[in-house]
């Protein structure tokens, strides 16, 4: 009797190899570092470009070659520097008016003055505190609705054409 021994089933092929990363060429190098570059250099610009500190500059380079290359862009971002400053003193002069105004009322308010005064005042300061974003206009129609004399509705009406 032959006794073989039991055939098994082959052993499993080893993975093939991955080659050796090729080592980068001195083009693909270069190419590479020129377009990191060039990332940069827009990042740069579009981070300088939203800076206000870049337009508003005394270096004088940077001044005489924004003024030669880019006057729109200068000229926009001197006329926005303006209206912040227009704004500025719109709003200090309005602030000044609600002081006086809030500090008449409370003389009126310790003086025991006239209801029809106080309200008066009263209306006219929530006209300025709606300009100013601080009451909603629907709050502003309640009082109205609450205001009687001529005077005060002469008031609203100044308050409505002053926000539309």
């Amino acid at each position: 009797m032959d006794v073989t021994p039991p055939v098994s089933a082959p052993a499993p092929a080893p993975p093939p190899k991955r080659p050796p990363p090729a080592k980068d060429s001195f083009v693909s190098r270069f190419s590479r570092g020129v377009k990191n570059l060039l990332l940069m250099i827009l990042i740069l610009l579009a981070l300088l470009w939203n800076w206000d500190g870049f337009w508003q500059t005394n270096i004088g380079f940077l001044r005489s070659s924004q003024e030669r290359y880019l006057p729109a862009k200068l000229s926009q971002e001197q006329q926005k520097l303006s209206n912040i400053g227009l704004f500025n003193s719109e709003l200090e002069k309005m602030r000044s008016q609600v002081q006086l105004l809030e500090t008449q009322l409370a003389e009126l308010k310790t003086a025991g003055a006239p209801e029809q005064k106080r309200s008066h005042l009263e209306a006219a300061l929530q006209i300025i505190e709606t300009l100013s974003g601080k009451i909603p206009a629907e709050q502003l129609e309640e009082v109205r609705s609450g205001c009687s004399s001529q005077e005060c509705q002469e008031i609203f009406t100044k308050g409505r054409a002053l926000l539309e």
